[in-house]
């Protein structure tokens, strides 16, 4: 996101070469940490593998082409992010780096919508993020022709993923997920996944009220009056129904041990609604 918004700046090119550093090598995910000290590599390659490989190498990578840690903070706070924030170097196993459901949620709006991106940078984030090689989370709970851009994580344990979710209605929502877990523990994959289907099942049948007719204009003419003081009921005043709208969900849930249908009961409960469909 934020190298896509350097290019959009001309303060970064996607066939710029960005050299491999050994104090940039990170284990964990991603192959580009086997590669040899002072490898180039194409800028877009790096941001690609970031995404859909989750590669920590390439990751630090963009972090320190866009300025390191402390830079890339201040851009997050500037996106009105609130719990957001770099503390360390990937793979960072002890989840120092932060981050919340809403501020995914609401990050993803406001790409979608075209707010922190040009349209082309938008629409090649997009194309990226449908590239995510990671199927079992969200894209589990949808339907096989829905389309989804998203980006995973895991840490074992904690276990997410964020993603724009558009049904073939053209309908679209954005969720995002993150779980507690004991490490590497199956049920948080599973709530998930459950998470996503309830979600999905929720924006494929939902229809926006319409509108409340206007109120009718009743006559006050002596006879009108005089029948409703037979016992007819008096017209009541028409209030228009408020309006509703399709909303993501983003739903964070304490993981910590228990029946899996105790962890979704959990989960249910912070369920909470962030942006438009």
């Amino acid at each position: 996101m934020a190298f896509l918004q350097d290019v959009d700046n001309k303060k970064a090119y996607l066939d710029e070469k960005l050299t491999l550093k050994s104090e940039l090598i990170g284990g964990g995910s991603g192959g580009m940490q086997y590669q040899k000290p002072g490898t180039p590599f194409l800028a877009l390659y790096v941001a690609t593998e970031m995404i859909i490989h989750s590669d920590n190498t390439a990751t630090n990578l963009i972090i320190n082409r866009t300025g390191g840690a402390t830079v890339l903070n201040q851009r997050f706070k500037d996106w009105k992010l609130k719990e957001t924030v770099i503390n360390n170097q990937l793979p960072d196993l002890e989840g120092t780096n932060t981050t919340s459901p809403q501020d995914l949620v609401m990050l993803l709006g406001r790409i979608e919508k075209g707010e922190l991106l040009s349209l082309p940078a938008r629409d090649r984030l997009l194309h990226i993020m449908r590239r995510t090689a990671t199927r079992t989370l969200l894209p589990q709970g949808i339907e096989s022709d829905a389309i989804i851009a998203h980006k995973t994580g895991d840490i074992g344990k904690v276990i997410g993923d964020a993603g724009i979710i558009t049904l073939p209605s053209g309908k679209r929502y954005v969720a995002a997920v993150m779980v507690n877990r004991p490490y590497n523990d199956i049920r948080g994959r599973v709530t998930i996944q459950e998470m996503s289907r309830v979600a999905y099942q929720h924006f494929k049948s939902y229809q926006a009220r319409p509108a409340a007719p206007a109120p009718r204009n009743f006559p006050t003419r002596t006879h009108s009056l005089h029948r409703h003081s037979r016992g007819y009921p008096r017209p009541q005043s028409l209030s228009p129904a408020s309006r509703s709208f399709p909303t993501a969900i983003a739903s964070p849930n304490q993981f910590s041990g228990g029946s899996h249908g105790h962890c979704m009961d959990a989960a249910k409960k912070h369920i909470f609604s962030l942006a438009k469909g």
